[in-house]
């Protein structure tokens, strides 16, 4: 009886000793993403992901739901594709740099999420900076405009290039709503941003415009009629009618040089 006891202890302890050796040792490895087989990690096929990328996004389990931002607790499309805001945050290189992997990375994205990948909205900045923004994100290698690629970039320059977007080509004169900083901050961490409003811009250039074309119109009338005045005493053999003319056509043309011009650099 007495080494029917001792043989049950000694399995007891062994079996805690194993238990608590197995759970140390569980704790100690690091949590990967659950994968279906070795092709998938969840809904997403990994098969043809670039190699170039495979440990910092795959091994280093970045594209976890949860590093993404998403609540499910295997990666779905809908979380890598549209939930996420900036899912291929995880990539080695950026699109700028030479004979990297990122253009590799997106194809992979685009070919995973079925061509349906988020791009920069026009709309969602003035329309006078949107052609110098875009131009300003294919030279630093965001040749499609995708969110991807915007929000890998380093924030700070992106912000400097829309504020002086904004200040080499639109109206000087009109006070703008639009804050480059709160734009790249809302698509990048939110992963959208409401439309910009242009219709406080837009009226104020039909303002400007009319009041541009009202100003020609007069001065030019005037400027006209001045000119014809001017030409009629220069036909006069009278001398002082002659210095008249002389007078009159001058005074044209400073109506011309001296408010024209101006309306037009001012407003």
């Amino acid at each position: 009886m007495y080494r029917l006891k001792a043989t049950v202890l000694t399995f007891i302890l062994l079996g805690h000793t194993v238990y608590s050796d197995s759970t140390r040792s569980l704790a100690r490895e690091p949590r990967m993403l659950k994968s279906r087989n070795s092709t998938y990690f969840g809904e997403i096929n990994i098969s043809n992901f670039p190699e170039c990328a495979y440990t910092n996004c795959i091994t280093s389990d970045q594209l976890s739901p949860s590093r993404l931002g998403c609540v499910e607790p295997e990666l779905t499309t809908d979380c890598l594709c549209s939930k996420a805001p900036t899912p291929l945050s995880c990539s080695p290189e950026g699109p700028s740099d030479q004979d990297n992997c990122w253009a590799s990375l997106e194809d992979w994205f685009a070919g995973e999420c079925n061509g349906s990948v988020a791009l920069i909205d026009s709309s969602t900045m003035p329309e006078c900076i949107q052609d110098c923004v875009f131009n300003f994100l294919k030279n630093e290698g965001c040749a499609t405009q995708t969110r991807n690629c915007f929000c890998i970039l380093p924030r700070n320059p992106i912000v400097q290039a829309a504020t002086s977007c904004y200040a080499a080509n639109c109206t000087k004169k009109k006070a703008s709503s639009f804050s480059p900083a709160e734009w790249h901050d809302n698509i990048c961490n939110l992963g959208e941003t409401p439309a910009y409003d242009q219709s406080g811009y837009d009226s104020y250039v039909t303002m400007v415009h009319r009041v541009r074309l009202s100003m020609a119109i007069l001065v030019g009338l005037i400027s006209i009629v001045l000119t014809v005045i001017g030409i009629g005493l220069l036909w006069d053999d009278d001398e002082d009618d002659n210095a008249g003319g002389v007078a009159c056509i001058v005074i044209a043309i400073a109506l011309v040089l001296l408010i024209i011009v101006p309306v037009y650099t001012a407003l």
